[in-house]
């Protein structure tokens, strides 16, 4: 599969999936670590982001305008 440059997020050559599960791994510790662990949904959204099915930065804004309505009520 090819990723393509998606904000300030590029892979320019083919991922393997095991090298995806690795990143994933490797985000899900370190978000451990801070008593933050990705859930299902995170890693989810992130697997997509690196197959280059879903865009970072759409990602990103579904993300803040989310919190912004949930810390409005």
């Amino acid at each position: 599969m090819y990723i393509k440059k998606q904000g300030f997020f590029s892979m320019s050559e083919n991922i393997a999936a095991a090298d995806i599960d690795y990143i994933i791994d490797n985000v899900n510790f370190t978000m451990a670590m801070e008593d933050m662990p990705l859930t299902a949904e995170n890693k989810n959204q992130l697997r997509k982001c690196l197959e280059g099915e879903l865009d970072i930065d759409e990602l990103i804004a579904k993300i803040i305008t989310k919190y912004k309505k949930e810390s409005a009520n």
